[in-house]
């Protein structure tokens, strides 16, 4: 499949807004208390052991 130009032009002015937010959740650091979740899943066992 050929764009025309004018098409070209409307995919970009589409997906840059896209592709800047894409950039910015690139540098957003993420942390995972992995010792919480361990404790949650601990729980949940428990609770079904105890059924």
């Amino acid at each position: 499949m050929t764009l025309t130009e004018e098409q070209a032009a409307n995919l970009r002015r589409a997906t840059t807004p896209i592709a800047n937010t894409a950039a910015r959740l690139d540098t957003v650091p993420i942390t995972v208390d992995l010792t919480a979740i361990d404790n949650h899943i601990r729980d949940i066992q428990a609770r079904l052991r105890s059924r």
